[in-house]
């Protein structure tokens, strides 16, 4: 299901690359740190990654993430004028000439896409941004303003920190205990007196519950933090974890 490059900068799902639609994600020998994205503004880390799905960098967009629900929708205009869109945690484009995009080290990227608008979308969903229903939100976007029908989309999951792994504490996990996936399966899970949570369920969840066939949501299934040697964890590094960066492309 997975492809690569022949330098191993990205991930593509191959369902994904089958239909035409361009997207990757960055593993950690594309050196992004949020400092150099969101103070600095410089995107040279991402050239050659981007040069691999033909992508000119400066076409690129990206959200400069809160962990909030918000939506923006990202026209020509802002093509050579913004790289980053302000306080927001989900993109949406119809334009041939931005590829948009979302920085992550564990929460969950998601990239949409719907061929009846031939548009897309890119969004970054943490425990906050799925609290906040960022998924649920986003497919709600892109049926107002892209004329969508919820059956049509397509969803891809990118690399992110996985039960196994994601230990919170009562805090956090009180949001969603209760709660768990159509299956029946508790998105907290008790291991050895520890609490686990189930992100990406719970935005599976969130899609499907607005409509999104169980079949249109495909997940590279990677867990940042056990295959930390090839992807970033904030979790297991901490201020200096750099970030995958999730693209998409017309």
């Amino acid at each position: 299901m997975l492809v690569s490059d022949p330098k191993r900068l990205r991930v593509s799902l191959s369902p994904w690359k089958e239909k035409g639609i361009v997207h990757g994600f960055s593993t950690r020998r594309v050196l992004i740190t949020p400092k150099d994205f969101y103070e600095k503004e410089r995107f040279d880390a991402a050239k050659e990654f981007c040069e691999t799905l033909k992508i000119p960098i400066g076409h690129l967009i990206l959200a400069k993430q809160v962990h909030s629900s918000h939506i923006a929708t990202v026209s020509d205009k802002i093509v050579g004028r913004l790289k980053l869109f302000p306080d927001c945690d989900g993109l949406m484009t119809r334009s041939k000439n931005i590829s948009i995009g979302v920085l992550s080290a564990d929460c969950v990227p998601l990239l949409f896409y719907v061929p009846s608008s031939q548009t897309i979308a890119a969004a970054h969903a943490g425990w906050r941004g799925l609290q906040k229903e960022l998924p649920r939100k986003m497919v709600d976007h892109l049926i107002k303003f892209a004329s969508a029908d919820p059956t049509e989309i397509q969803i891809a999951i990118g690399p992110a920190i996985r039960s196994c792994c994601y230990e919170v504490k009562q805090d956090v996990a009180q949001h969603f205990s209760g709660q768990g996936d159509p299956a029946g399966r508790p998105y907290c899970s008790l291991k050895n007196n520890k609490i686990y949570l189930d992100l990406v369920q719970i935005a599976r969840k969130q899609l499907q519950d607005r409509g999104v066939p169980s079949d249109h949501i495909t997940d590279t299934g990677i867990c940042t933090s056990c295959r930390n040697e090839d992807f970033f964890s904030y979790r297991l590094e901490g201020e200096k974890a750099g970030r995958i960066l999730s693209l998409v492309s017309l």
